[in-house]
């Protein structure tokens, strides 16, 4: 139990530095965004677009921008886009609350995190940036460390394991050799010593005995 508790400790210490790493970087990218849409007069469509289109080196997944209502102005996935409609995601929400707001999760060897943060224009909330990044890389090395570090555990559990029985095994074998003496002098044989062997306290016992 202490070793599993160990593993799992440390697999989730990796796992929170990875998850700061991240946070710091993607928090960074959407508070340099909100700054620069931030400085629009007229915040729509075509103004928003012409930032994003100086922001090439995001390197995002996705980039939403919303209105103070959370009705998206600008975004950049064309396939499947939401523009004119609301997004009323967590993060999104938190951002119009005034809040920077971060989550992650990984999926098949993927991490995708999530990232808001509230354009303030004049001390007032006019909208938010919302990004999301897929990172295969770091997807990858969480897997990896949650699969090394169960393999690790579970080879030194039956490592365990299998010196538990060779041990109670043996421990049983001198116990058993221990009671077959003590019949033998019960039945009259009292020239009989036990040998029991070793320097522990069964051992000691035996001696005595």
């Amino acid at each position: 139990m202490v070793l599993l508790i160990l593993n799992i400790y440390s697999s989730r210490s990796s796992q929170e530095l990875i998850y700061k790493s991240k946070e710091a970087a993607m928090l960074e990218r959407c508070l340099n965004t909100a700054a620069d849409i931030s400085e629009i007069e007229i915040l729509n469509q075509s103004t928003v677009s012409q930032i994003a289109a100086e922001m090439e080196s995001l390197s995002v997944q996705r980039l939403i921008v919303t209105d103070n209502q959370g009705t998206v102005i600008f975004d950049s996935e064309s396939s499947n886009s939401i523009q004119g409609h609301y997004a009323l995601f967590p993060e999104i929400v938190q951002a119009l609350h005034g809040n920077d707001t971060f989550s992650w999760t990984t999926h098949n060897g993927q991490m995708y995190s999530k990232a808001a943060t509230p354009i303030i224009t004049y001390g007032m909330i006019t909208g938010c940036v919302y990004m999301l990044e897929q990172d295969e890389a770091q997807g990858q090395l969480i897997l990896s460390l949650q699969t090394n570090i169960l393999s690790v555990t579970l080879a030194l559990e039956i490592l365990l394991i299998i010196f538990s029985l060779i041990f109670a095994n043996a421990f049983s074998g001198r116990i058993r050799k221990f009671q077959n003496s003590m019949r033998i002098i019960k039945g009259g044989d009292y020239t009989h010593k036990v040998e029991m062997g070793g320097s522990d306290e069964l051992a000691l016992l035996g001696n005595e005995f």
